[in-house]
């Protein structure tokens, strides 16, 4: 029987809440007219969204006051990035940043998100204005636009009393638009390593929010999942160190919520047998 040495939890969440307050009464883009956002402290991000018809070219310009820096991105409403950029904190006051001639696929509704970017010295708070231009394309198939509601993307976890039960269920709020929020788009996917300097057999197993599961009995799942090989298994055909075993999920649209990554000492493959260290 495994027994588990160690689980581990990680969160995936979107990050695009809608907060902040507009100047005007809507998070509706039109063409050709300053809209003007504010990301007060402590807020994360602003979502705006716009109709296109088919065959549509899209441009976004981003200014805000020196000191402010701020990262805009161009998702369709699967969550794909079609396009993003950056104002620096330090480009002077009305200074914008574009984002060029964008090719849209398919007529329907899409999502500028401006947030604050990370990794960087800047101000926590502050105005911008967005303007959008948008040539080409049919104008009789633009779908309308419903305005995003506020709401809270804090998942509802419920504990999970036996390791062995299927995966923790995440539950996300139910939110009248095309924007699927329990999604968040990962151009790099995720990637989980289990390494250890041994000859014995441990297992990896992630667990993912929408139900899915990687370990050596399960290679794969419906929205890209893979698993690597089964390294040492059953002691049966042994590698020289350092042992891998690999879980990926290529980049796209993936679940947001929380993932479990299991470690289990599944046994030693000597007649010395020995705790072991590994690295996650």
């Amino acid at each position: 029987m495994k027994m588990i040495s160690r689980i581990f939890i990680f969160t995936v969440m979107t990050i695009f809440l809608v907060t902040g307050s507009l100047a005007q009464t809507t998070n509706v883009l039109v063409p050709n007219v300053p809209t003007t956002g504010e990301i007060a402290q402590g807020d994360v991000a602003q979502i705006f969204t716009f109709s296109a018809g088919a065959g549509s070219t899209a441009s976004l310009s981003i200014s805000s006051e020196t000191g402010f820096a701020l990262t805009m991105i161009l998702s369709d409403a699967s969550g794909t990035v079609l396009g993003q950029t950056q104002k620096p904190a330090g480009a002077e006051t009305g200074a914008q940043s574009l984002i060029e001639g964008v090719a849209l696929p398919s007529a329907g509704t899409y999502y500028v998100t401006v947030l604050i970017t990370p990794g960087i010295v800047t101000a926590l708070a502050g105005e911008f204005e967005v303007i959008l231009t948008l040539s080409g394309g049919d104008s009789g198939t633009i779908p309308p636009v419903e305005t995003t509601p506020a709401v809270d993307l804090t998942p509802v976890v419920e504990a999970t009393p036996d390791l062995q039960l299927p995966p923790t269920v995440v539950e996300t709020p139910v939110v009248p638009t095309a924007f699927t929020l329990n999604q968040v788009a990962l151009p790099s996917g995720i990637n989980v390593t289990l390494t250890w300097n041994t000859q014995d057999d441990l297992n990896l197993q992630v667990r993912a929010p929408n139900g899915g599961t990687l370990f050596w009995d399960s290679r794969s799942t419906n929205d890209s999942g893979v698993f690597g090989a089964d390294v040492n298994g059953l002691c049966e055909v042994l590698t020289t160190p350092p042992a891998i075993e690999t879980a990926t999920w290529r980049g796209g649209s993936l679940s947001a919520g929380r993932y479990e990554v299991l470690v289990y000492y599944r046994q030693a493959c000597s007649d010395t047998p020995a705790p072991v260290d590994f690295t996650l």
